[in-house]
């Protein structure tokens, strides 16, 4: 099938979807699901920040450690 095609047949699909209230529940759905990943993204991001700023702040430390052996 040609992607015009597929592109009227999804088209066509959706209304027939929308008529039922389906796919704005649909829809509703995956922005939900969006911001929620994209929540936990910038939370792990967060994390991954601090947790490299730790390792940096332990580096310093041994190097010290090593110095005064």
């Amino acid at each position: 099938m040609r992607r015009s095609a597929r592109c009227r047949v999804l088209i066509s699909e959706m209304e027939d979807l929308g008529a039922r209230e389906v796919a704005v529940d649909c829809l509703d759905c995956m922005k939900k699901t969006q911001v929620r990943e994209t929540d936990k993204l910038a939370d792990l991001t967060e994390v991954l920040v601090e947790t490299q700023a730790g390792i940096h702040q332990k580096e310093g430390h041994v190097a010290k450690i090593d110095l005064n052996d």
